[in-house]
């Protein structure tokens, strides 16, 4: 059985034995479920089940990271079909980020300004959050001037890393870093674009990680 399995079948038994699902819902007072935004019709109904009729529920997410599609969530779930099926709710927007600075908070939300359906609330970043600036550009020469920059600041090289959306995408920029000298480290080592590994230099080790 797979993942999705062990969420969706217990919840055809319990929808379907009253018996069995007088024996779980109904034993909780209050349930908060965080990232609510990437839950499924599935989730939403076996959630349903164990809450029964008298606990307090709290979703904490955002309907614009809605990024689940593939298995199955949607923003409706953290909207209309939320209320739909735990009642009225109140709203207590969290719009102050502490991750990053204005620059980085205005293109967000320029980005989501098109989404049609969404919260009319702004990400607004906190008074002391550091100094975020965004730089938009194609290949590895944005980021050799970034380092450079970053390095006549007075910053070392291990305090920078690159984030990429597959480590077949940070081979272009491994071999500009080789190129240029400039020392890194890989999160993961067996994704070097060669059979050896680049030795650290003066001034720390630039690091590389992906998300996958």
């Amino acid at each position: 059985m797979t993942y999705a399995d062990l969420l969706y079948r217990p919840l055809l038994v319990l929808e379907g034995d009253g018996a069995l699902r007088n024996r779980v819902e109904g034993f909780l007072d209050h349930v908060i479920i965080d990232e609510y935004q990437d839950i499924n019709a599935a989730q939403q109904r076996l959630l349903s089940v164990l809450v029964g009729s008298r606990a307090e529920v709290m979703a904490v997410g955002d309907a614009n990271q809605c990024i689940y599609e593939w298995r199955g969530a949607k923003p409706d779930t953290m909207l209309e079909n939320f209320t739909a099926t735990f009642g009225e709710a109140t709203d207590y927007p969290l719009s102050t980020t502490f991750r990053h600075g204005h620059a980085l908070a205005l293109a967000a939300n320029h980005a989501i300004a098109a989404n049609q359906r969404r919260p009319n609330q702004l990400c607004l970043a906190a008074a002391n959050n550091p100094e975020t600036r965004v730089s938009v550009g194609q290949g590895s020469r944005l980021l050799l001037d970034a380092l450079v920059d970053w390095q006549a600041q007075g910053r070392a090289f291990n305090e920078a890393s690159l984030l990429v959306r597959s480590w077949a995408l940070s081979v272009p920029f491994q071999l500009a870093l080789l190129q240029a000298g400039i020392p890194f480290r890989l999160q993961r080592e067996d994704r070097f674009c060669f059979s050896f590994t680049a030795g650290a230099g003066p001034g720390g080790v630039f690091k590389a990680v992906a998300s996958s």
